[in-house]
């Protein structure tokens, strides 16, 4: 029994090392139509530290729709923790996805099948999320497998239409690195796209109160893909789609 295990083990490990993968001009990272899809999900808040903010992840449904969505929500509080003086700051909550493995990083793989990652975003040009937000500042948050616990590569969730479903289109290149929620202005480098560990949205804004944001899925898109939502998201948001030409118009 142990010996075909490792087997397979092994054959998986020299199929994802030699054989190219197949991809595709979308590729869905989270897809909470699918009520399973929040198992895949971990909830975290300054509480962990003595804080006093709360954090809830649950299913709901889409209204007027035969749909589910995840409601992200609770309450943000920024008093810091009266029997823990070493926290300076507080008030913030988030959600990302279950590492693949539990340790953090090894500095050498066999293949790739070991590594602690679980997408390869190289393909892609830019992360779209379906949401409902409020008027709150919500954060992107991706973290590649490298040796720092506290490196994240961050972008904003703007939100043009709060209370109301939109598409947000974030290409991978706007993400900036910070450590701990501030700017690695010291080592800043790019993203290794080929090795996303986890995605996530985490809200820590400075202010007291209620968050709620819905989130229907998260994707990559590239090339055709990417143009026809780019379109489809203007003519939503009643912007111009004429006079895009690239891509890199539709960013403006």
């Amino acid at each position: 029994m142990f010996k075909n295990r490792l087997l397979s083990i092994f054959k998986d490990g020299l199929k994802s090392t030699f054989s190219p993968p197949v991809m595709k001009n979308t590729m869905t990272v989270l897809d909470f139509t699918k009520p399973y899809e929040l198992s895949q999900i971990i909830t975290r808040c300054d509480q962990e530290l003595g804080g006093y903010s709360t954090c809830f992840m649950e299913i709901d449904r889409v209204q007027n729709k035969p749909l589910t969505c995840a409601h992200f929500h609770g309450i943000l509080n920024l008093d810091t923790p009266k029997k823990n003086p070493k926290v300076l700051h507080s008030g913030w909550a988030m959600f990302r996805t279950k590492h693949k493995n539990n340790y953090q990083h090894k500095l050498f793989y066999l293949t790739d099948y070991f590594g602690n990652y679980k997408w390869d975003f190289s393909f892609y040009h830019s992360l779209v999320l379906r949401v409902k937000g409020d008027n709150r500042k919500y954060f992107l948050n991706i973290q590649t497998d490298n040796p720092s616990r506290t490196d994240l590569f961050q972008h904003r969730i703007f939100l043009n239409n709060p209370g109301k479903w939109e598409t947000v289109i974030i290409p991978l290149d706007d993400f900036v690195l910070t450590n701990r929620g501030r700017l690695a202005n010291q080592y800043q480098s790019e993203m290794e796209r080929e090795r996303i560990k986890s995605i996530g949205i985490g809200i820590t804004d400075g202010q007291y109160g209620p968050y709620s944001l819905y989130i229907e899925n998260i994707k990559v898109l590239c090339d055709s893909d990417l143009w026809e939502t780019i379109r489809n998201t203007r003519s939503e948001n009643n912007q111009p789609i004429d006079d895009v030409k690239s891509i890199e118009d539709a960013k403006s």
